[in-house]
Formats: C-alpha cells, structure tokens, sequence
C-alpha cells in the first residue's frame, strides 16, 4: 500500500490513501475528537481507478476545491485521473484520464491557486507540463511541456499564483 494521505477540505474529517496494489483510492473517517488520530474505514466511499494495479501513486487535492488529481497508469500508458469528490460525503467518482505529457509517470502534480492549470513534474524525463483544467475539474488539453534540468521532483506556484517553481535533484561530478 503507497500511503499518500490527503484530509478533505470540508468539514468531514476524511482521509484519502492511494492504494497502488488494489488500483483504489481508499476513503477513511477519523473518529473522536481533533486531538484523536483513530481511522474507520468507509469502502462505499472508495473510488476504483481503472488501470493496473500497481500503478497509481501521488494524490493532490487542491485547496478549496471538490476534485482531486491522481497519478496512475491506463493499459499501459501514464497519465493523471481527475475524481470528483461529493462534498456532502466526500465520496469519490473518477471523472476523466488525461495521458501524461511525457513518457513517464508525473512525480507530482500541483494546481494553481485559481484551480484552472494542473501542473506535473517528471522525475525521469526530465520535464514539467500544464494542461487545463475545466470548469467541471475534467483534465482538458495539455498547454505545454518543457524540458526541465534531470531530477523535476515537485511543480508549484507561488502564494501570488504568477510564478512555477520546479526544483530538481542537482548532481555534482
């Protein structure tokens, strides 16, 4: 199981763990009260991600925002998944899959602070990529790729949502 926690923004005490093995992001209520960190399982809520299992990792769930954007893989190709997420239960459904911009699984996904652009990093290929992001959280078209340093880690914007910072690994010789 690769534990990617998220906690809903609403205000159900709910965390989201991608379960690579099973191809599911699998839902949990906290129980008690704030200071107790117990967990119940809640599978009616979990969304199963069509593709391989094994092959789903990071999870990013926007601030302020009723969809998250999962990294997995579909027959064989990387890409990201859009799920909608029911702010009343905070259930999931998987909305659309977008192919990744580059051959490779994004190492990390972020959004802008407007929830319009979905931003990935490309650890292997060397390479970031934004695509739009609908007015329904759908993915839409990819904007553009760029050819990073080796290493692209993480992708975010800056607290004044104009500037992208993409840090990489650097290897001296």
């Amino acid at each position: 199981m690769h534990i990617n926690p998220l906690v809903h923004r609403a205000m159900l005490p709910l965390l989201y763990v991608s379960v690579a093995s099973e191809a599911r992001i699998a839902v949990f209520r906290r129980d008690g009260s704030p200071e107790d960190c117990s967990l119940t399982a809640q599978p009616h809520l979990d969304c199963h991600v069509e593709g391989s299992p094994g092959a789903m990792c990071h999870l990013r769930l926007p601030s302020g925002q009723q969809h998250l954007y999962c990294v997995c893989r579909r027959n064989g190709v990387p890409g990201v998944a859009a799920i909608g997420v029911n702010e009343d239960t905070g259930g999931l459904v998987e909305l659309n899959w977008a192919p990744a911009a580059f051959d490779d699984f994004a190492s990390y996904v972020s959004t802008d602070r407007t929830g319009s652009f979905l931003f990935s990093a490309y650890y292997s290929a060397g390479g970031c990529a934004v695509h739009r992001i609908q007015t329904d959280g759908t993915i839409g078209e990819l904007i553009q790729r760029q050819l990073t340093a080796s290493q692209a880690h993480a992708i975010d914007v800056d607290a004044t949502n104009s500037l992208v910072l993409v840090p990489h690994v650097c290897v001296y010789h």
